[in-house]
């Protein structure tokens, strides 16, 4: 029998507070979503079309590849509109699209490791665009001259050293504690998810050490792609292809916002602002980092 996905008759959901991951814990798996929209950016301009989109109550799911399952889009889009979301293909102010990328599949005892380059990327990037409090205008700026998208998406991600090594990073004033346990640990992650595939956002501590395997599913918010999130599927038994198809269904529903507002969502990107600039503020008061 299909779930009553909109209601959540089998899930115990965990909002946290606005800007934390949303938990979805059933008896089979655990589910972790971090949504795109909840993401600050210093793409003001574009971050604002992603509002704007969300507003137009037009959703779609990308198939990006066949990495979504054909009958998995329809399904979600049935629950979207549900929701009062009509179905469009256009992202921007045109709508909200999301694009997920293939799943990599962890054991529980990589997520240490994971949650460790995770933790490492994201602050790279904070340090490497700069201070928070300037970046809104140096993008404008930088728009001019036509050169923010390699200002903003993760081609840095080489710059830090993670496609040659995490030890690479010690050649670049990152203000990284990269010989505490970030550089000296095996690369069974680095392992297998290519630097472009990992999600730029902050780790989501949790105890994985119950889940048989991890699914970890990276969702960019396009054509725009702004900013990224990321679904974490635990599996506490044996992953099934109708299971997967069940918590997919939810998670790309609530991965999109669409059963939220965008009053959690302003809420939610001042909360990430506000740890971009902590991890800014301390580099500076180290001296690793030079404010504008």
């Amino acid at each position: 029998m299909r779930l009553n996905l909109i209601a959540c008759v089998t899930f115990v959901v965990s909002f946290n507070c606005v800007a934390k991951p949303v938990i979805l814990d059933t008896p089979d798996a655990t589910v972790i979503i971090v949504r795109p929209i909840d993401q600050w950016s210093g793409d003001k301009d574009r971050q604002n079309f992603s509002l704007k989109g969300f507003q137009a109550k037009c959703f779609s799911l990308s198939r990006h590849g066949n990495n979504v399952d054909g009958s998995l889009v329809d399904r979600v889009q049935e629950e979207s509109t549900k929701l009062g979301f009509s179905t469009c293909m256009m992202g921007g102010d045109k709508g909200a699209y999301l694009s997920p990328e293939a799943p990599v599949t962890l054991i529980p005892s990589e997520m240490d490791s994971f949650n460790k380059v995770q933790d490492y990327l994201f602050k790279g990037s904070v340090i490497l665009q700069g201070d928070p409090a300037t970046l809104q205008d140096r993008v404008s700026q930088k728009r001019t001259v036509g050169n923010v998208v390699e200002f903003l998406t993760f081609a840095v991600a080489t710059k830090i050293g993670l496609s040659s090594g995490f030890g690479g990073a010690n050649s670049l004033n990152l203000g990284l504690n990269v010989s505490n346990g970030v550089g000296s640990y095996p690369l069974d992650a680095e392992f297998r998810i290519r630097s472009e595939n990992m999600p730029l956002l902050k780790n989501v501590p949790y105890d994985y050490s119950k889940f048989n395997s991890v699914d970890i599913r990276k969702i960019n918010s396009t054509p725009l792609n702004v900013t990224n999130g990321e679904i974490i599927i635990g599996y506490k038994k044996v992953k099934t292809a109708e299971l997967e198809s069940e918590l997919l269904t939810r998670a790309y529903v609530i991965a999109g916002g669409l059963d939220s507002n965008t009053a959690e969502f302003v809420a939610a990107r001042q909360e990430d602002y506000q740890a971009r600039l902590k991890i800014w503020n301390d580099c500076v008061a180290k001296g690793e980092c030079k404010n504008d």
